[in-house]
């Protein structure tokens, strides 16, 4: 049995971002539709996922976690928010 709990958003995004943020939903949901009809994964749908990911990092500024000495970690780790430092 599957249980959706609905919250109500914290932030009020403006019309573009919200229809940002719509066009991804829409993209995740096309592609787990087509994983779920062919139980497989095309590649055309890894290509969107990383345009997604590369979006949204660029968009909402996010950035790889840093080290004690400052450096970046890999790319494998969460992601964290950048700050207006990192937007440069």
């Amino acid at each position: 049995m599957t249980y959706t709990v609905r919250i109500k958003p914290r932030v009020h995004p403006n019309q573009e971002d919200r229809e940002k943020m719509l066009k991804i939903h829409n993209k995740l949901k096309e592609i787990l539709s087509n994983i779920t009809e062919v139980h497989d994964l095309w590649m055309s749908d890894i290509r969107t996922l990383e345009e997604i990911v590369s979006d949204l990092r660029f968009d909402y500024n996010f950035v790889p976690p840093t080290n004690e000495d400052g450096e970046r970690m890999g790319w494998s780790n969460n992601w964290v928010m950048g700050t207006r430092d990192d937007e440069e």
